[in-house]
């Protein structure tokens, strides 16, 4: 990780340096994706991005299996959620906003709650062998996810043969898709990439765009053609009419 925040044109960070606690793990942070110049979010994030490292395998001896969220960065991301939302809302009333910014979350290992969900109510398939490739502990990280409330998709990897979005209390529980060929796959499974897509909001002021209107996914094949296929909604906006 040190390594590649060297690189040029990276955003990656180590952790953050204005913490008061350390931060277990490498490459926990957040990016803010800000709105369009001369609109009302011009100077406001209009999408947050959370990325946090989950590990590999868990370092307790008594407890074996994969890795997971820490409580030390459970802590960094609540205080970071609960400022970013506040400085959204605090603007809130000149751009005619009812709720915060939508986030997304990344991470490696899946969590548990992945497990849960209904092979009939998935887009996309699970195709690995061991099925949900988890923690053997859950660290309750998807309740705090629950609980801060702008979180609307997690993002993992780690099984490779997995691809599927699932809904669960109103969080997308998405993989990313199988693409590196330096890892396996399965013949005649084409590798794949996850594409998300944020689309602003047009308005009639305010310099014609405002906060993020939806998110959208779908994946692109590395079969000589990249392929789109499973094209979603993963969130949108709420109105409320008038």
């Amino acid at each position: 990780m040190k390594h590649i925040v060297t690189l040029n044109n990276t955003l990656s960070q180590v952790n953050p340096s204005n913490q008061t606690h350390i931060i277990d793990g490498f490459g926990n942070y957040n990016l803010e994706i800000g709105g369009v110049k001369g609109s009302g979010f011009e100077n406001k994030s209009v999408l947050n991005l959370y990325l946090l490292d989950s590990g590999d395998y868990s370092t307790v001896p008594s407890i074996s299996g994969y890795g997971w969220i820490k409580p030390s960065q459970e802590m960094w991301f609540q205080s970071t959620s609960a400022k970013l939302q506040e400085q959204y809302m605090s603007k809130a009333a000149a751009t005619d906003e009812d709720g915060p910014a939508p986030g997304l979350a990344y991470f490696h290992i899946p969590l548990p709650e992945y497990a849960i969900l209904e092979s009939t109510n998935l887009t996309g398939v699970k195709l690995e062998p061991g099925g949900i490739s988890s923690a053997s502990v859950n660290s309750g990280f998807f309740t705090t996810l629950v609980a801060a409330g702008d979180v609307k998709a997690v993002f993992t990897g780690h099984d490779h043969l997995n691809d599927f979005c699932g809904m669960l209390m109103d969080i997308q529980l998405c993989y990313s898709g199988g693409f590196g060929y330096h890892a396996y796959g399965k013949a005649g499974w084409d590798r794949r990439a996850r594409v998300v897509v944020a689309t602003l909001e047009r308005t009639q002021n305010q310099g014609g765009w405002g906060s993020v209107d939806s998110i959208k996914t779908w994946k692109r094949l590395d079969d000589g053609n990249l392929t789109a296929i499973d094209a979603q909604l993963l969130w949108t906006k709420k109105r409320i009419p008038t």
